[in-house]
């Protein structure tokens, strides 16, 4: 079976084959082989590497390794093994911060740190903020498994949506910010987007980033505080006539 962009859109869809481009493009992926039909690698995603790739049986039957929740819990193929197939097919040197780095096939390299979406950051530069916004009606968002992220720069044209910042520029991010347009050039492929659209492993990967974020909002105007200590919940089970078992929160 040969290997192709068409195969792993065809296996993962158009959606994760775009968001596996954004985990190669962040150089993200530490390790790719194929060797027929055994896929496999290591993608690192925050602090956790995640060792995957797939089984290619067969466009049918493919068998997903990667330990990742999607892979666990839905048997879903995910952006990571996607991301590692793209890797072989197109290998991508892995940025680092300018040390010198041993890239993918074992290449000495010494890789200069580069910002994918083109804006160059400084402690000298121009000093901006920035403003995250998430839409009123989060629950329903959540609900449909979609969550758009609106993102605002506040400079010296005052407040913008982000991808309005001259890419010629040079910028100056604290701390937070720097973090933060770490994530969301990774997960727009090298673009500077003025909203994204996030699923589940998305949203996980940016509220880690928001964590203690001064300038996060739903709307414009009612501003929220994402916390690194998890929620406890009271969890509802109930045991369906047909064996179905339904679990839900109580309360809201």
């Amino acid at each position: 079976m040969q290997l192709s962009e068409e195969l792993l859109a065809k296996l993962g869809g158009w959606e994760v084959l775009k968001q596996a481009r954004g985990v190669v493009a962040a150089g993200k992926v530490l390790s790719a082989e194929w060797n027929e039909p055994m896929l496999k690698g290591s993608v690192q995603e925050g602090g956790t590497v995640f060792k995957c790739g797939l089984i290619l049986k067969g466009t049918i039957d493919t068998e997903n390794l990667c330990s990742c929740r999607a892979s666990r819990s839905w048997g879903t193929i995910c952006a990571h093994s996607v991301a590692v197939g793209l890797q072989v097919i197109k290998p991508v040197v892995k940025r680092d911060l300018g040390r010198e780095g041993t890239g993918i096939g074992g290449t000495e390299k010494k890789v200069p740190k580069i910002e994918q979406s083109g804006l160059k950051r400084s402690p000298e530069g121009e000093r901006v903020e920035l403003h995250v916004i998430f839409p009123p009606t989060i629950e329903q968002a959540l609900a449909r498994g979609k969550l758009m992220m609106v993102l605002e720069a506040d400079w010296q044209r005052g407040r913008t949506p982000l991808n309005v910042l001259p890419k010629g520029g040079i910028y100056a991010f604290d701390e937070v910010d720097g973090k933060l347009m770490d994530v969301v050039e990774g997960l727009s492929g090298g673009e500077l987007p003025a909203m994204l659209m996030l699923g589940g492993e998305q949203l996980t990967e940016v509220l880690a980033a928001l964590t203690g974020h001064p300038r996060v909002t739903l709307g414009k105007q009612q501003p929220i505080l994402v916390e690194s200590v998890p929620m406890g919940l009271e969890i509802m089970a109930r045991l369906d006539a047909d064996g179905a078992i339904l679990l839900a929160a109580k309360g809201k």
